[in-house]
C-alpha cells in the first residue's frame, strides 16, 4: 500500500516504494503498488478527493517508472467501492 497521492518527488509513491520493488526483483518475486481512494483519508495520502485523471495521470507515471523491473507487477486499488466513486463521477 502507497499511501499517497503523486508519484514523483520526496515522500511520492516511487520514493517510498522503489526499496521494496528492488527487494522483490533480487527475490525473484512480483509486487504489486496499490493507491488508496477513500475520500475520509487526508489528501496527500489518498487519490478519494481528486479527479480521476489525477490518479490515472500519477499511478501512469510509477508503471512508467518501474515497467522495466522485474520486480513490479502492476498498480492496485484499496478499496474498488471508492474508486468506482471516482469512475461515476
Amino acid at each position: 500500500m502507497a499511501y499517497r497521492s503523486k508519484a514523483e518527488g520526496p515522500d511520492g509513491i516511487i520514493q517510498i516504494t522503489k526499496t521494496e520493488v528492488a527487494w522483490a526483483e533480487h527475490l525473484k518475486k512480483k509486487v504489486e503498488i496499490a493507491v488508496e481512494t477513500n475520500p475520509a483519508i487526508e489528501a496527500s495520502l489518498s487519490f478519494g478527493s481528486y479527479p480521476l485523471s489525477t490518479m490515472e495521470t500519477e499511478t501512469k507515471q510509477v508503471m512508467n517508472r518501474f515497467k522495466s523491473s522485474a520486480g513490479f507487477s502492476n498498480m492496485g486499488i484499496h478499496y474498488y467501492n471508492t474508486w468506482k466513486q471516482l469512475v461515476e463521477k
